[in-house]
């Protein structure tokens, strides 16, 4: 019997994802391959004298030239190739890290990154051709009932939108986070298990979470009506939900954030089941913040905002060229079957519309 023969393709392009998330921001090609988390998961290729050669083969296959560069000129003797993290769209280099003070009296100064390097790496997951396979296999199941991409630091997280569901909004198995190069072939044979863990939330939850149904409502239609959120201003386009902030009373998280077709700034949303003027003072909180980390925060949202324009055919969005920081924030409720729109910063022509499409 011949024995198979080993290359490039057999190196776990999930696990060099999500490696690749852990490693500095310059690294030589062993430090990558001789990773506990590489060997772990590639225990009959380490013995290969080719193993390390392998590696460097799929670094260089899927992402040289987008979110890394060989430094050509330099390589090490024993440790192979030296490579230079980027991304499409984002900063390189010290601008990256943004200093943040620690609270009064510390003395104290942190560098705070709002948007890690797994971020990139599911968005770049989910800018893949392949991704449209996995959300085709996710809303094939309509014992799911649609479910919302989040890009995370994890993974790209899928989160249940079932309009019957009391608690939606969770994740859509045990272990949610699918890793950047998951095919919908690796997927599928857990679909069954992510459908009964469902089952098994939906079955004991005994009260109904009416934010979070609210907010699954208003994702599910738009999404299925290219990214216009209903009852909303015409110029919105949703584009992600529940992005942490990190604040000193703990995390926070906006609801829903969309762009602003005309000003081309993000727009934070806070949804409430009935009026709360306290919901104001969040969004303030949550502007700050974006516009504090605008320099890591903006030119990630300006690429998830492209992604979701190509995966949701908004044109609107995919031909976005940037996102500006977050430049208004609107409170919404329910109001006679509609949603009431309000108004936290007024961007130039920006109205509430009475719940009209």
């Amino acid at each position: 019997m011949t024995a198979k023969k080993m290359g490039p393709k057999d190196i776990n392009l999930g696990v060099l994802v999500a490696t690749l998330a852990k490693m500095p921001d310059q690294f030589y090609t062993k430090e990558l391959s001789n990773h506990s988390d590489m060997l772990a998961a590639h225990l009959t290729l380490t013995n290969h004298s080719h193993y390390h050669g392998f590696v460097g083969k799929r670094l260089a296959k899927e992402f040289d030239g987008r979110t890394l560069q060989r430094a050509r000129s330099t390589s090490h003797p024993r440790k192979g190739m030296l490579w230079k993290k980027t991304a499409p769209g984002r900063p390189t280099g010290p601008q990256v890290e943004t200093a943040t003070r620690a609270p009064a009296g510390t003395g104290d100064v942190r560098e705070k990154q709002v948007v890690q390097e797994g971020h990139w790496m599911a968005l770049q997951y989910m800018a893949h051709p392949m991704f449209r396979e996995v959300r085709a296999l996710f809303e094939r199941y309509e014992q799911i009932g649609g479910v919302h991409f989040r890009p995370t630091d994890r993974g790209v997280t899928v989160i249940d939108l079932h309009r019957d569901s009391p608690k939606p909004g969770v994740g859509v198995g045990e272990d949610a986070n699918l890793l950047p190069g998951t095919k919908a072939s690796d997927i599928a044979p857990t679909m069954w298990d992510r459908i009964a863990h469902l089952r098994r939330i939906r079955q004991h939850t005994r009260k109904s979470f009416r934010e979070r149904r609210l907010e699954a409502y208003l994702i599910r239609d738009a999404q299925a009506n290219q990214l216009c959120i209903p009852g909303f201003p015409e110029r919105l386009r949703f584009i992600n939900s529940q992005w942490r902030t990190h604040e000193a009373e703990g995390n926070q998280f906006p609801d829903l954030l969309a762009v602003d077709l005309v000003s081309h700034h993000l727009v934070l949303i806070e949804l409430k089941v009935e009026p709360d003027p306290s919901a104001f003072d969040q969004v303030e909180s949550y502007l700050r913040f974006f516009q504090e980390h605008s320099d890591q925060l903006d030119p990630f949202f300006s690429r998830l905002a492209q992604v979701m324009g190509e995966l949701y055919d908004c044109p609107e969005l995919a031909d976005l060229k940037a996102v500006k920081t977050a430049g208004a924030g609107l409170v919404v409720w329910p109001a006679g079957g509609q949603v009431s729109v309000q108004n936290l910063e007024k961007l130039e022509g920006l109205e509430p519309d009475g719940g009209k499409r």
